[in-house]
């Protein structure tokens, strides 16, 4: 049975989805299919290539920015 991580979009929900990531990454769980839209697409890169804190980085230094 094939199984896959779906990851949502929607802008600062993906810090929440970022986080549970992050707890996966330290788990050493994998899934061998990730998809991802919008934020999730940004999670899912970071998840899948093993980039610990980046979309925190990403999420929590950009917050503020207006562009």
């Amino acid at each position: 049975m094939p199984i896959g991580l779906v990851l949502e979009g929607g802008g600062m929900r993906g810090a929440y989805t970022s986080g549970v990531l992050e707890v996966l990454l330290n788990k050493g769980i994998e899934f061998p299919n990730v998809y991802g839209i919008s934020a999730g697409a940004c999670n899912a890169l970071s998840y899948i290539s093993r980039q610990k804190n980046r979309n925190y980085n990403i999420f929590y230094q950009y917050i503020a920015d207006k562009r």
